[in-house]
């Protein structure tokens, strides 16, 4: 039973859970940052033919790989493996933000499908979307940050979005941390039900 509901959350920060070659596979965290005053949301969009590897603290399924495809026109095709499973994601970058469009679990391909025969079954869940400013929501998120300086297993990174989503109910919160130059770089979930505080969390540690 516990491990089940280890596994359960580790998917929960996977789903809520989202190229530009370089000689090096690490960028230098100082090139990639445009002016805070000048960002845009497709400065958050993950990079294609990339593999972003996170470290983990909380739960076996905190460590994971996500590894980026080809975009095809607006659509970036993405496998997830965290040591439990397989998951095929889509994201799509549009003008008013950026979203996952269709998740599969189990998937055991090396390889993602055609995207056209996936596109009947897209619905839009958005991770990130416009107006970037602080007090915007959606979804049930709302961003409380959107220029803070952190220091990850990756580097330093600046003018990060910081989007938060609470559900008072079951007394848990999901952070999820956005960098220009990467996509999300950091994700966290927060449990205070019952008599202690129960956190997983993930951070980039390195891009490949």
């Amino acid at each position: 039973m516990k491990k089940w509901f280890l596994f359960t959350i580790g998917c929960i920060l996977l789903a809520g859970c989202t190229a530009k070659e370089s000689q090096n596979s690490n960028p230098p965290v100082s090139q990639q940052p445009p002016n805070e005053k000048t960002v845009t949301i497709e400065d958050y969009y993950p990079l294609e033919n990339k593999t972003y590897t996170f470290k983990g603290e909380g739960n076996e399924f905190a460590a994971y790989k996500e590894s980026f495809f080809t975009k095809v026109d607006n659509y970036l095709p993405a496998i997830i493996e965290n040591g439990g499973t397989r998951i095929f994601k889509v994201y799509e970058l549009a003008e008013d933000g950026i979203f996952v469009v269709f998740e599969q679990g189990e998937y055991y391909e090396e390889t993602p499908p055609p995207i056209d025969s996936v596109k009947s079954q897209f619905d839009r869940t958005p991770l990130l979307t416009n107006p970037l400013s602080v007090g915007a929501t959606f979804d049930g998120w709302e961003i409380i940050k959107i220029d803070e300086r952190m220091v990850l297993p990756i580097g330093e990174v600046n003018n990060v979005i910081v989007v938060e989503q609470k559900d008072e109910e079951n007394h848990t919160v999901i952070t999820n941390y956005l960098a220009p130059g990467y996509g999300k770089i950091k994700q966290e979930f927060v449990s205070t039900e019952g008599d202690g505080e129960f956190k997983v969390v993930s951070e980039l540690e390195m891009v490949e």
